[in-house]
């Protein structure tokens, strides 16, 4: 695992933990050549040691108090796991029981909600919805698993072909391939949509005012291991052997978390997150039964609209709840619901990634104490989270919205619209390019709005008041400021060698030529707006921005902007240091304690 520190002062106190070659034993040998990942149980001293645990490999679960932890890992993770001279006990893992499931291969008139799809069957299921629904209803493939499989996904709205000014939601299922209830609920309420468009009312109104996205398999290769007809073997992992909600950047452990490269499907979905401008998402499992809500990252560091995200999870399990009756659903935890980190830190995860760098707001259901249900027992379920799964999507037609335009043309503006004295850790949102539109959700209370777009004034608007289940709309017209001058930003400036940065140009005026001088960078110019860089030496680096529009040239150098640590190798003791990278013993791929 990597770290970059700056100016700061580690004390270690717990002994270094080296990567060591351990004898695997064979009983875990004879699993990884069936298959990409293993499934066990270790006991630990304290709840706190998970976090040796989990930047190498996935936690399924826990007892109540965490000394017992149920682990999947793939090949580097569980020789990782030996290295630490833990207990353990390699079990079966969960979808190896999945042989006897109720199958259904397609061809038929009527989908039988009481079966699971075989690939080909949920494939023809889902292009059948766009056949039959035409008007409301795109059904494509945004890309292909590891091992060739559609990632297919659906689009929902009033006007399907024409992209309108009006709120985007995204429900993606089954990231881990072995938790396969979610799946069925997605593909489920894909049907309800299109079928009760224009006699359901709340339907309806959703359709018409928002865009609906809903993908319910998102690791079909995690899901049909053995092969498209059955889910016997079906694994947490995708084809090759990485866990897909450990594989995205994330506030916490930065780009590369687990230390894999980033997976075709997760490419797909960042993909999808940078192209949309989705308000509010939710990835969805099985295995147990809660809303999780931000952060997973930190423990003790609280999302700035954490009472908001209690009020929408609460919502959530509690009508879950109701539509259950007397079988006992959603009830534990905090009354189904839980904040991420408080249960188990997660770093890499699919909901703070888009919380953090798309601005949406996403949470994470679990919808069954099983990761495979009974088939019988589907439409129960379905009927237990239609009305929740509903409600969920209609919260991101609540809150503040508006447009941000540009006072003279009329044209719409990119713009920070931000809370002030509550907005956090990239709380606030941006408007959409195309339309300039916002949409905030949020608690009940008074804010004061805040709207900035680079190049153009500010705007402030003070006491705005709101309730919940309440739309404030305030359209802002912004004045442009300033002359035609050259600017840019970069996403990260202290960085390990080899590492690549994104620049940004910032100019005002559109520029119509942009001519870039990286120092020490590869490449060493560049003619494109937004271009990105590779750092491979140590160092501290300049960068210049030259721009021009109608003959005039503006020139822009950031000195000393880029630095590029190198590795500083640490043992057991007290170190300080104003810039390196820090690295165990074990190289970059090792771990180390620290309080």
């Amino acid at each position: 695992m990597k770290k970059l520190l700056l100016g700061i002062v580690l004390s270690f106190s717990m002994l270094t933990m080296v990567a060591q070659q351990v004898e695997w034993p064979a009983a875990a040998k004879a699993v990884f050549n069936k298959k990409a990942e293993i499934y066990f149980k270790t006991t630990l001293d304290t709840p706190d040691d998970i976090k040796l645990l989990t930047s190498k490999m996935s936690i399924d679960k826990t007892n109540a108090s965490a000394s017992e932890v149920y682990i999947y890992a793939n090949r580097k993770g569980f020789e990782y796991f030996l290295s630490l001279g833990l207990p353990y006990e390699i079990l079966p893992a969960p979808g190896d029981s999945f042989g006897n499931l109720k199958m259904y291969a397609g061809g038929k008139d009527e989908f039988p909600w009481d079966a699971y799809p075989t690939y080909e069957a949920y494939v023809e299921k889902m292009y059948k919805f766009a056949t039959d629904h035409p008007d409301i209803c795109q059904v494509f493939s945004i890309g292909e698993s590891v091992d060739g499989r559609e990632i297919l996904m659906a689009k929902i709205s009033d006007n399907v072909d024409t992209e309108e000014a009006e709120p985007q939601f995204l429900y993606t299922g089954q990231m881990h391939g072995d938790e396969i209830v979610a799946y069925m609920m997605f593909l489920h309420l894909i049907d309800e949509i299109v079928e009760n468009y224009g006699t359901d009312p709340q339907i309806t109104r959703l359709v018409n005012e928002m865009e609906i996205w809903i993908n319910p398999l998102s690791n079909p290769d995690g899901t049909y291991t053995t092969d498209n007809s059955n889910l016997n073997g079906a694994t947490r992992a995708n084809g090759n052997g990485v866990d897909l909600n450990r594989n995205y950047p994330g506030p916490v452990g930065g780009p590369h978390p687990d230390g894999e490269e980033y997976q075709p499907e997760t490419i797909l979905f960042m993909q999808l997150a940078a192209d949309n401008n989705f308000v509010m998402s939710s990835n969805s499992h099985s295995g147990t039964e809660v809303v999780n809500y931000p952060w997973d990252s930190w423990s003790t560091n609280f999302h700035a609209d954490n009472d908001w995200w209690q009020m929408v999870s609460h919502e959530y399990a509690d009508t879950a709840q109701y539509y259950s009756g007397s079988y006992p659903y959603f009830d534990g935890f905090n009354d189904g619901i839980t904040h991420g980190g408080s249960w188990y830190l997660v770093h890499g995860g699919r909901q703070d990634y888009m919380n953090y760098y798309h601005n949406c707001r996403e949470l994470t259901l679990e919808l069954s104490d099983v990761k495979a249900l009974p088939a019988s027992q589907l439409v129960d379920h379905w009927n237990y989270n239609r009305n929740a799964m509903l409600n969920y999507i209609e919260q991101a037609t609540y809150g503040f919205r508006g447009q941000v335009t540009d006072a003279e043309t009329g044209d719409p503006i990119v713009a920070k619209v931000e809370l002030l004295n509550h907005d956090k850790d990239n709380s606030f949102v941006m408007t959409d390019a195309d339309f300039g539109m916002y949409y905030r959700p949020v608690l009940a209370g008074t804010y004061d709005i805040k709207i900035t777009a680079n190049c153009y004034d500010s705007v402030v608007i003070e006491n705005v008041n709101i309730d919940n289940y309440q739309v404030v709309e305030h359209n802002v017209e912004l004045n442009m400021i300033g002359e035609f001058h050259a600017q840019f930003e970069a996403v990260d400036t202290l960085l390990s060698a080899g590492a690549s940065v994104e620049y940004t140009s910032t100019s005002c005026q559109t520029p119509e030529t942009y001519a870039w001088t990286f120092e020490g960078g590869v490449p060493a110019t560049s003619t494109e707006a937004n271009p990105t860089v590779t750092y491979d030496n140590e160092g501290i680096f300049s960068t210049t921005l030259t721009v021009t529009k109608e003959g005039v040239s503006k020139t822009f150098t950031r000195t000393d902007y880029i630095q590029v640590a190198g590795p500083l190798v640490m043992t057991t003791g007290e170190v300080e240091t104003c810039n390196a990278l820090f690295l165990d013993s074990g190289g970059e791929d090792g771990n180390y304690g620290r309080q």
